[in-house]
């Protein structure tokens, strides 16, 4: 009887057809829930990955695990000009006039907000004058803030009286944040983007993004070597051990929603897209071109060795790795960078990939530290590791949420630092406005923007969160960190101090190995 009902069972099926027995108790009963409210009003779900990023949070009250937009403008904005226009624009539309539902044993979804809600609920304005140390402050402390699942989970905060750092000039700036799962940092872009101008009479935005360059096609690899780099990318996802106690993560008992710590600066014009560029071509030897984002992720993995060297001799039990492993995110949306469908539906987190990168920490010469980097991340060109990561975060999603809450600070343990290398456009653009009405009379109710950037506070065990934006031919560079790791005065010193030098020592190396040749 049982050769009839089992056949050949093997162990490997039998432990197969378990697991699959599992995931079909867990979904089967959440597919079979009612599509609409007591009230009637339909549920709208979210894409799986996006239904990973409401797990991040500790509970199903508040949104922790948000995005901060922090922008300047070249000049005052009048406040409530400005938010007039972002209301038409942004208030009510889409997820931002949605409130989050975060019920036990049902999918998150979204749905109407409260009747008596209004956009300009979530919209406030700072008139005292603000310096830029006082503006990272508000960065932080918005990091560390949740937002209330009662309303829509997104908040604007302005500052009309923002003074700039080059000259003292009074102007305006602003900070947005949105919890995750409405969109990630490459979606939030191009929908930014979608709603810009160029601020330079004659000039197209399709213009203004850098385009691939036509090359010699690559040969299609073999089924062989796609199931290995497949196998490799997912053992490595999955079993890659913890980084090791160290300076920038002293412990494993950091606890969400705890004090956070914000740098960003303008690297200025010794360190703008052109120069960074030239350290790149004079850096690249024997037919390996290095790229702007090489150098960037070398200067990154160079401050921390040194922000390490000067932390070992003053902590207890921390020693410094050879490497630190990095969560770099990817985006596998391939729609236009300066114009966004609705009718595409990218809002969310479907596109977002992540993989695991190893930076060198303790490595003395610049040069050899870029060369390392160079190589590791073409080892990761090609990969699916970015497509696997989206696709367990997909999976992990659709388990319960005690389960999934488990697995996410597992995943989260093995690195150090969270990476998100953003590319915008070389030219200055004008925002909030809608292209297809009058722009004369949108000028007053939007700006042009000088800086921008995007933070994303560190969950769980990830003690840093680099972020990278190159605008305009300028380069922002800021970092959020757990605030009991690294505090203020050290994320400070890191990004205007170290981060400076490092980009000067492989400058400077890479410019004294060329006169040796």
């Amino acid at each position: 009887m049982s050769d009839f009902l089992f056949g050949d069972l093997t162990a490997g099926t039998a432990i197969l057809g378990i697991l699959l027995g599992m995931l079909l108790a867990v979904v089967v009963p959440r597919l079979l829930k009612p599509s609409t409210t007591p009230s009637g009003e339909k549920k709208d779900y979210m894409d799986l990955v996006s239904t990973g990023q409401v797990l991040f949070d500790d509970n199903r009250k508040e949104g922790q695990c948000c995005v901060h937009s922090a922008q300047i403008f070249e000049k005052q904005v009048d406040f409530n000009a400005f938010s007039r226009q972002f209301v038409k624009i942004y208030g009510t539309n889409g997820r931002f006039g949605q409130r989050l539902v975060h019920k036990e044993d049902e999918r998150p979804y979204w749905i109407k907000p409260d009747p008596s809600w209004e956009p300009e609920d979530n919209i406030s304005c700072v008139t005292d004058r603000t310096d830029h140390a006082k503006f990272e402050e508000m960065i932080a402390k918005m990091c560390a803030t949740p937002l209330p699942l009662t309303q829509p989970l997104w908040q604007m905060v302005y500052f009309q009286n923002y003074v700039r750092e080059d000259n003292g000039e009074l102007t305006s700036a602003f900070i947005w944040k949105y919890h995750h799962s409405m969109a990630d940092g490459f979606t939030a872009m191009r929908h930014t983007c979608s709603h810009c101008v160029p601020a330079k009479e004659g000039q197209k935005m399709e213009d203004l993004f850098i385009h691939p360059k036509a090359g010699n096609k690559r040969s299609r690899p073999s089924l062989f070597t796609i199931a290995k780099k497949a196998v490799f990318a997912f053992f490595k996802l999955i079993f890659l051990p913890k980084d090791p106690v160290n300076p920038c993560k002293p412990n494993y008992m950091q606890k969400h929603g705890s004090k956070r710590a914000t740098a960003f600066t303008y690297l200025g014009e010794e360190f703008s897209v052109a120069k960074i560029k030239e350290i790149a071509h004079s850096a690249t030897t024997a037919g390996k071109k290095k790229s702007v984002n090489d150098v960037l992720l070398a200067a990154i993995s160079r401050a921390l060795g040194m922000y390490c060297e000067e932390k070992k001799d003053k902590m207890e039990d921390v020693k410094i790795p050879d490497n630190f492993e990095s969560a770099m995110w990817v985006s596998l949306d391939r729609g236009s960078p300066f114009k966004f469908e609705e009718g595409e539906r990218r809002w969310g987190n479907k596109g977002l990939g992540v993989c695991y990168l190893s930076l060198p920490i303790g490595v003395k010469s610049a040069v050899e530290q870029l060369n390392i980097v160079y190589h590791r991340i073409r080892d990761l060109i090609g990969s699916p590791e970015p497509l696997l990561a989206n696709k367990l975060q997909a999976l992990v999603a659709l388990l319960p949420y005690p389960i999934a809450h488990f697995l996410w600070p597992i995943v989260t343990a093995k690195v150090t630092l969270s990476i998100s290398n953003v590319p915008g456009p070389q030219a200055q653009l004008r925002w909030p406005v809608n292209r297809d009405e009058d722009l004369t009379e949108q000028i007053p109710r939007s700006g042009i923007i000088r800086d921008m950037l995007f933070f994303v506070p560190p969950v769980y065990d990830i003690g840093i969160m680099a972020s990278i934006i190159s605008y305009n031919n300028r380069v922002n560079v800021g970092m959020t960190t757990a605030g009991e790791w690294i505090n203020q005065t050290d994320v400070h010193h890191i990004i205007y101090d170290l981060f400076p030098r490092a980009m000067r020592d492989i400058r400077d190396g890479v410019a004294a190995s060329k006169d040796t040749e």
